[in-house]
């Protein structure tokens, strides 16, 4: 794991504990110096970690019977009870939307 030390660039050789204090050998990245005995406390991480949230970015799948049209979300509650209320197959469903086949129990599946 590359670390930060006294501005170089190090990784962790040996970690270990004496006396309560963690302690680890580094090794010089682009010189291969060695530094013993190091506490941890004086290593700097310099990737600083964020919480990265993803919306759930779903396509838009179209179910078309007759003159009625129903636009769900993939993957939302609704599209998995709509599914399940119509007795359609996800598999066939897929099928539809990778363009294999246009229809399933009447239904004509495409995404928007």
């Amino acid at each position: 794991m590359m670390r930060n030390y006294k501005g170089q660039r190090v990784f962790v050789v040996n970690r270990y504990k004496f006396g309560g204090v963690s302690y680890v050998d580094l090794k010089n990245e682009g010189t291969g110096e060695l530094f013993e005995s190091v506490p941890v406390s004086e290593l700097n991480n310099d990737k600083k970690t964020e919480k990265v949230t993803k919306e759930s970015v779903g396509k838009t799948v179209i179910f078309q019977n007759g003159d009625s049209k129903t636009e769900l979300e993939e993957g939302s509650d609704e599209y998995k009870k709509f599914i399940k209320d119509n007795k359609l197959n996800p598999k066939f469903v897929a099928n539809c939307l990778k363009g294999i086949t246009k229809t399933h129990k009447g239904f004509k599946i495409s995404y928007k």
